[in-house]
């Protein structure tokens, strides 16, 4: 059986957008977060169900941290470790830039904990992923680019006009930072390894992944597919798959995995 999630009661409107889901390997909990609207505005939720789905637990993971609300992609993205915590990770931006952020609950989805930003230099990170491993312990990738400046109001109304910015077949008169940069902005792979993912002072080793080119350059907009995905190996490796466009490529598929740094098995 199955049917539409519903937020606070109610299936109308996109519940739970853009629904991403996990479920623990043991028990087989499902764990579902996305955007809904709580007192009149858009938070991140979650539901969880350890019934396979015939009853779900709701809970506000986190309101967006910049003004102008969540980034558009992968919004929401969830994990579930092998202790049976789940993690949420987000992009929220304003007009000076985009961060990236996670949040962890460790009771059943009853509540989360504070949300914890990842990305460290200034610009924007956004598409973040995340995969969670042994008790506590996450990987991250996301796309991030150093520009602070969003491009000047002649390129962003040509952009408009031809249709370039467009997002799930709809044309936007508000763009996310993302897709306003400058056509020169360039993008980079992101990656961190986190252990005590859920505690008060996580331990985050974070790094840009050393491309000999950027993945991108100027706006994202929907340049790399919505393709992004990492994994935890069985030796406790971060494995990554992305996407590389540099200048008129075409969108290629590329593999990094870590070599050092901690283990998350």
């Amino acid at each position: 059986t199955g049917g539409p999630l519903s937020w606070e009661g109610s299936a109308l409107g996109q519940p739970y957008f853009p629904g991403h889901i996990a479920a623990h390997e043991k028990t087989g909990a499902l764990w579902v977060s996305g955007v809904v609207t709580h007192n009149d505005e858009s938070v991140l939720g979650s539901a969880v169900s350890k019934d396979g789905g015939q009853t779900f637990t709701e809970a506000v993971i986190s309101k967006p941290q910049r003004k102008d609300g969540f980034s558009p992609i992968f919004t929401g993205t969830t994990a579930v470790d092998s202790a049976g915590n789940g993690y949420a990770t987000w992009s929220t931006y304003d007009k000076k830039g985009c961060d990236v952020y996670y949040a962890a609950s460790t009771n059943g989805g009853k509540s989360w904990r504070d949300p914890v930003k990842v990305n460290t230099g200034p610009g924007c990170a956004t598409f973040p992923w995340v995969t969670a491993g042994a008790n506590g312990k996450i990987a991250l990738a996301w796309y991030e680019t150093p520009a602070t400046k969003t491009a000047d109001p002649g390129q962003l109304a040509l952009r408009t006009l031809s249709g370039r910015t467009i997002y799930n077949g709809l044309e936007l008169p508000l763009l996310a930072f993302q897709d306003e940069v400058a056509d020169d902005a360039p993008w980079y792979l992101h990656v961190a390894a986190i252990r005590k993912a859920g505690a008060a002072s996580p331990r985050i080793a974070e790094a840009r992944v050393p491309t000999k080119t950027p993945v991108l350059l100027g706006p994202l907009d929907r340049e790399l597919w919505d393709f992004l995905q990492l994994d935890i190996g069985p030796d406790g490796r971060v494995h990554v798959t992305y996407s590389d466009k540099y200048k008129d490529s075409a969108p290629q598929t590329w593999y990094v995995g870590t070599k050092g740094g901690p283990r998350l098995r």
